[in-house]
């Protein structure tokens, strides 16, 4: 099978990728389910490594209540 994917290496591109998941997420063709997936994980690989999550401090940890807590 060939399928054409979006390979992301800018916000503009990004943009094209997400496109590109909103008109594929309604379809039942399982070509185009496969092409969903891949490229559901080239935008999660795009997002990580632009905007990368850093573990808290110890001090933010400290800072901040727990969720569920009533404390302000």
């Amino acid at each position: 099978m060939d399928a054409t994917l979006i390979l992301i290496d800018s916000d503009s591109e990004l943009a094209r990728a997400r496109a590109l998941v909103d008109r594929l997420w309604t379809s039942d063709d399982p070509a185009d389910i496969a092409r969903l997936q891949a490229q559901t994980r080239l935008i999660a690989a795009y997002e990580e490594s632009s905007w990368p999550r850093w573990p808290p401090s110890t001090a933010d940890m400290i800072r901040l209540p727990a969720p569920g807590s009533d404390a302000p």
